[in-house]
């Protein structure tokens, strides 16, 4: 069924549900007087062929409810029913409810703010960057460490013969005095690529970023594109600032631009205060020379595929390493997709992968626990409600259908602890910043949960809503009917089952392993 049917359904089984029944009503009634005609053209009399008709026709009451239930909306009525009758049963005992979903908002809340805090660090571009396809270059080593940087040649290399890229950007980082008429400062410079600004899709404040002859060798004048903290902070923010003198390392400069507020690099860990064109050779200690290494990124034109890309510098890589044996034959180029911390040689870059495998075992232990606790307390309300069930069963209601409502109740459950535990990760995400990069005037990472880190949470709760339905539904489908249907019967909560006890061993045993990991 194609998204339009499946819209016009949904409209009719919330907005429109006696329109349904209407039109059932008039092709009842366009059956039965086609009928009555045609049992009139056999000669019978115009009541007689209306009582053959009905007769032929059948039970209308139950041709209703047969063709009531085999529609799409009926069934999606049936879950709101279900949904409602879960709120409602809920309410009837709000500490096991509350309980219940406090445990639940707390692990997908904890594991929510921890996978946030992971994906912001790990998968999100440098705040300020704005650009699609971007690819980090990097080399892989035979033990498994990883580099990426390489020497101005390689660079020189890729941007000649690369045709899948807008091209690669390089940049660099030194430390260097920067001298204003307020005294002198000791500064952070990216030395970087013409296209670095244009390639990161960094937006400027003022001015505008290098030209292709201002990072070419020679006695040209230098020019810097400043932070936009050095403007407000050292420069008052003056309008006028592109054009105003600047002098580094001793070395006259003209300021050309200004970044955005929040751009201070494309590597989390390099933060520059002023940006410097990079040229090939070294002049007076401020540019790079070609024996020194360069890192790389680039954006991938449209329509070619970050493997596409890879194996164009695989081929540009074999290329170098044949024409320059000093080249490290043990390192391969490995291309991939951009972020703060993508491809560097920080333990966060190359034990990223280690480090999200350990968080995946400790989410599914806190899991495992909390859903055998939140199961319990269901269990338990459900053996206090087996007469209501047992009675339900009797009036003609399904095995099915009772596991359903129970379905229903844990969904409202884990999506109220949803809502909560999103909210909690957005609050500790906030919190945590200011903990992670105390530095004053440092941009911080942005680890707001976004589509991805909800859309994480979503799939937590939904997990959360079978594992913890799984028990009473699986007791209320064995549960016999006549002990309480009997005249007197209680609905008493009987011993311990098997299922209780094997759960209470399951909670102590990954609480045990769970602690033990974590003081270790």
């Amino acid at each position: 069924m194609s998204w339009q049917k499946w819209r016009k359904v949904i409209q009719r089984a919330l907005f429109f549900p006696s329109q349904a029944n209407r039109d059932l009503d008039d092709e009842i009634r366009f059956h039965l007087a086609e009928e009555t005609r045609l049992q009139s053209e056999r000669g019978l009399a115009d009541e007689d062929a209306a009582v053959a008709a009905r007769r032929l026709f059948g039970n209308v009451a139950l041709a209703k409810e047969e063709t009531r239930a085999v529609w799409v909306s009926t069934r999606l009525e049936q879950w709101l029913q279900d949904l409602r009758f879960g709120c409602r049963i809920l309410t009837r005992s709000p500490g096991v409810s509350l309980t219940s979903t406090l445990l639940i908002a707390l692990v997908i809340g904890g594991n929510t703010t921890v996978f946030s805090i992971a994906h912001g660090v790990l998968a999100r571009p440098s705040p300020g960057v704005h650009a699609p396809r971007l690819a980090t270059v990097s080399w892989a080593a035979e033990n498994g460490d990883s580099q990426t940087h390489a020497d101005y040649p390689v660079y020189s290399h890729f941007i000649e013969h690369s045709s899948a890229f807008q091209p690669i950007a390089a940049f660099e980082f030194a430390r260097l005095t920067m001298t204003l008429d307020s005294g002198s400062y000791a500064a952070r410079a990216g030395i970087v690529s013409p296209n670095y600004f244009d390639t990161l899709g960094v937006r400027l404040v003022k001015g505008r970023s290098f030209l292709p002859e201002e990072a070419k060798p020679g006695p040209a004048r230098l020019v810097v594109v400043i932070a936009h903290h050095i403007w407000q902070n050292h420069f008052g923010g003056v309008d006028d600032i592109v054009g105003r003198p600047l002098t580094v390392n001793g070395q006259s400069a003209t300021i050309v631009g200004v970044a955005a507020p929040n751009f201070r690099g494309a590597i989390f860990i390099e933060l520059a205060d002023l940006w410097i064109p990079l040229t090939g050779e070294i002049r007076d200690d401020l540019q790079v020379n070609r024996g020194v290494a360069v890192a790389m990124i680039g954006q991938r034109k449209d329509g070619v595929s970050l493997s596409e890309a890879q194996a164009q510098l695989a081929t540009l890589w074999t290329q170098l390493q044949q024409a320059r044996p000093e080249l490290k034959q043990r390192h391969k180029v490995r291309l991939v997709s951009y972020s703060a911390t993508a491809g560097g040689n920080s333990i966060v870059a190359t034990r990223a992968n280690r480090m999200l495998a350990v968080f995946s075992v400790v989410t599914a232990l806190t899991l495992v626990i909390v859903c055998a606790n939140v199961t319990n307390l269901l269990i338990a309300r459900a053996m206090v409600r087996q007469r209501e069930m047992a009675v339900r069963q009797s009036l003609g209601a399904s095995r099915g259908r009772i596991v359903r409502s129970l379905l229903a109740e844990g969904l409202v459950l884990s999506v109220v602890a949803w809502i909560a535990a999103c909210v909690f990760a957005w609050w500790v995400s906030k919190a945590v910043v200011p903990f992670l990069v105390p530095e004053t005037g440092v941009v911080p990472p942005d680890l707001t949960p976004d589509w991805t880190v909800v859309a994480y949470a979503l799939g937590l709760a939904l997990l959360c809503t079978l594992a913890v339905t799984a028990g009473p539904a699986l007791r209320i489908r064995h549960q016999q009917l006549l002990p309480f249907l009997k005249v007197g019967e209680q609905g008493v909560v009987q011993g311990r089952s098997r299922l209780t006890h094997g759960l209470v061993v399951l909670q102590l045993a990954f609480s045990v392993l769970l602690l033990t990991s974590a003081g270790l």
